[in-house]
């Protein structure tokens, strides 16, 4: 006959058999969490590429190398179908934003002013701002914005981001060269700082005027020169390429310049006499002044740059916006005597300066 167990003993077993019931409910809890998670994205995971095209709302940001046009997607839960093979899913309680960029030429913008070609610009840094966090977008923040060749400025791309919640008022962020641009993608409202000017720029293109006579100096007696001299209207620039940005209040005159000096002149002893000797004509050296103040070194604009040799390039001077002021123009050469055709010259040889002066348009 048996016995029945002991109080404690059932007790015992109850507890046991509890404790096996809260594991096993604390696993298929687990395993439902688990099965929710797998295969999510976290907040910030890029998807880059493919082949779907991200449709939205697309926003132009001007940079000094180019218009670079910003278009994003509303949230969805998954990458569209081809922008990802294995693409995982929005994270928990999030979405996917995706976020294409394509850059170009603005229409008669003078980028070989600011960004020469031949050389590799600033790096822009591209961020997407939504609920408070600020997403890196990657591919926009490297050599897809600006072409994977120096010589163009073309790049294009396309990015899926994974983010916290539903987004409902993304913003683009831009920063070039310390200066950064917030771009409100429903609005289309823009925060531009320094790169505000890059809106209003004349697009027109430069018109070249030609440059008053020179005076002069270093020989006696009259010499004729039939030197040219042609100066554009300015570009007045908020960044230039080596300078940076201008600072608050002031921009950067882009002066470009078509100055020659012929290899020959004719002297006379008076004006209103006759030719009576000729000279061979050296070039020396051309300098730029703007009431009194050299330009600003710009090794980085490379061929854009004047070159005394070649007669052309550019001269680039800090002034107040829309400031004008003297621009003075010296060509120095050397002048030798070759051929006496009456009153011989006081100089065999000379140092010569062709000065001219003239009003920087505004």
């Amino acid at each position: 006959m048996s016995s029945s167990p002991e109080p404690s003993v059932r007790r015992t077993r109850v507890a046991l058999l509890a404790g096996l019931a809260v594991v096993v409910l604390a696993a298929v809890a687990a395993l439902g969490a688990w099965s929710v998670l797998k295969d999510r994205a976290e907040a910030g995971q890029v998807i880059r590429g493919g082949l779907t095209d991200v449709s939205g709302r697309s926003r132009p940001v001007l940079l000094p190398l180019g218009q670079v046009d910003v278009t994003v997607s509303e949230p969805v839960e998954s990458v569209p179908e081809g922008a990802s093979v294995d693409a995982p899913r929005a994270p928990w309680g999030g979405s996917f934003v995706g976020v294409s960029w394509e850059t170009g030429y603005m229409g008669g913008f003078p980028t070989w002013a600011t960004v020469p070609l031949g050389m590799a610009p600033v790096q822009p840094h591209v961020h997407l701002v939504v609920g408070g966090h600020r997403y890196p977008v990657p591919g926009a923040s490297g050599g897809d914005i600006v072409g994977r060749r120096k010589e163009t400025i073309h790049g294009e791309g396309k990015a899926w981001i994974a983010v916290d919640g539903e987004p409902k008022q993304p913003v683009i962020e831009i920063e070039y060269d310390g200066v950064t641009q917030r771009v409100d993608i429903a609005t289309g409202r823009r925060e531009s700082g320094r790169a505000a000017p890059l809106y209003s720029l004349d697009r027109q293109g430069a018109h070249f005027r030609t440059c008053p006579a020179p005076r002069i100096s270093g020989l006696g007696g009259v010499l004729s020169v039939d030197a040219k001299c042609g100066v554009a209207t300015p570009l007045r620039l908020p960044y230039v390429s080596g300078l940076g940005w201008a600072k608050p209040g002031r921009e950067w005159a882009v002066i470009n310049a078509s100055v020659s000096l012929p290899s020959d002149g004719e002297w006379r002893a008076a004006a209103g006499s006759g030719p009576a000797a000729d000279y061979d004509l050296e070039p020396v050296s051309t300098t730029f002044t703007l009431d009194g103040r050299a330009p600003r070194p710009t090794p980085e604009l490379k061929d854009a740059a004047f070159d005394a040799t070649r007669g052309t390039g550019s001269v680039v001077f800090d002034v107040p916006v829309n400031g004008t002021g003297t621009l003075r123009i010296m060509q120095r050469a050397r002048a030798e005597l070759d051929d006496v055709n009456g009153a011989r010259p006081p100089q065999s040889d000379a140092s010569i300066i062709l000065d001219r002066a003239m009003t920087l348009a505004p």
